[in-house]
């Protein structure tokens, strides 16, 4: 890196789905140098985006020296004036088989990373939080003032207690907080997911796919697009000192189940499913939410695919003919 960059921004996780898609944007809207933070797990260096504008540094984040030393390489040549924070175990079946896993990239993550900062130019921290910090609600349509806050999974619990740090950081620190809560992402890079997941299990036995639960599991299923421009909109238009917003789609979900004969009819026509019989996909599942999005319309957002049935159609094709690249 050469000195005196000027202004940065730092985004952790970078190099995975949706930091690749948010640094995508960052390069065409900003004019500061951005800083890619990650450990290569689940993100890819094929995913690095080609720009003089953007510089990558391996580091693992929940590794508190190594986070400082990489923090100081990036402070003594730009002055960081954001944060995104995308960086977290966003595989939630592995967090509940190993606990460890979401300690250390979920929650240690945003501790190191908050912790080792230079904040006197420090304008804002976005973080990409989740409706697992909700809980199950049944029925009940979720929206940010829903409570109690009972999450049903590490995954969940790490993104509800890095939420809690980061507003005693704020508040400490005078800069501004966006924390981002989104159901299901899906489009590419996937690394993972219903979709990802279906095509892999599809791709090893072209004649059976095997669904975890009963398929009656109804979701929202936002496109990583609309997750994108949503959180820009958000950044652009609400200016408090924490901003908190659910992000989704405009309808009430789609069945795993649906999903599963989409996939199998675009890539697999003939492929017999197989379903489970709990009501679960996984321990620290959700089988059913519904997810309220009107804070986020009243500042005149819209999404490319409004349903997440069409987002999932966009994203069983792409993810489909990506998948003989993915690693």
């Amino acid at each position: 890196m050469s000195n005196n960059i000027g202004e940065g921004i730092i985004v952790s996780g970078g190099l995975g789905f949706i930091g690749t898609n948010l640094v995508e944007q960052l390069t065409l809207k900003e004019t500061s140098h951005i800083f890619i933070l990650d450990n290569l797990r689940l993100g890819s260096k094929k995913n690095l985006v080609k720009s003089s504008k953007v510089s990558f540094i391996n580091v693992d984040l929940s590794d508190k020296i190594k986070t400082k030393e990489a923090l100081e390489k990036i402070q003594k040549v730009a002055k960081i004036k954001e944060i995104w924070h995308m960086a977290a175990n966003s595989d939630i079946p592995s967090g509940i088989t190993n606990p460890d896993i979401d300690f250390k990239d979920t929650f240690l993550t945003t501790y190191n990373l908050i912790n080792n900062l230079d904040v006197v130019n420090l304008e804002k921290i976005h973080f990409a939080s989740s409706s697992a910090i909700y809980g199950d609600h049944g029925e009940k349509k979720i929206s940010e003032e829903t409570a109690p806050l009972f999450p049903i999974s590490n995954y969940g619990s790490f993104k509800l207690a890095s939420e809690g740090i980061l507003s005693a950081f704020v508040e400490k620190n005078h800069c501004k907080l966006y924390i981002y809560r989104f159901p299901n992402v899906v489009g590419t890079p996937a690394t993972h997911g219903v979709i990802f997941d279906f095509i892999k299990r599809l791709s090893l036995d072209p004649n059976k796919l095997s669904v975890f639960g009963n398929g009656k599991q109804k979701k929202q299923y936002l496109h990583v697009n609309d997750l994108i421009s949503a959180m820009f909109a958000i950044r652009l238009k609400s200016f408090q000192k924490r901003n908190v917003f659910n992000i989704g789609p405009l309808d009430e979900g789609i069945e795993v189940s649906e999903i599963a004969e989409l996939t199998v009819s675009k890539f697999f026509n003939g492929a017999k499913i197989e379903y489970g019989n709990s009501d679960k996909g996984w321990i620290g599942d959700i089988p059913k939410y519904k997810y309220s999005v009107e804070n986020l319309l009243k500042l005149e957002w819209e999404p490319t695919y409004p349903s997440s049935r069409s987002a999932v159609i966009n994203a069983i094709e792409s993810i489909g003919n990506n998948f003989n690249t993915i690693e």
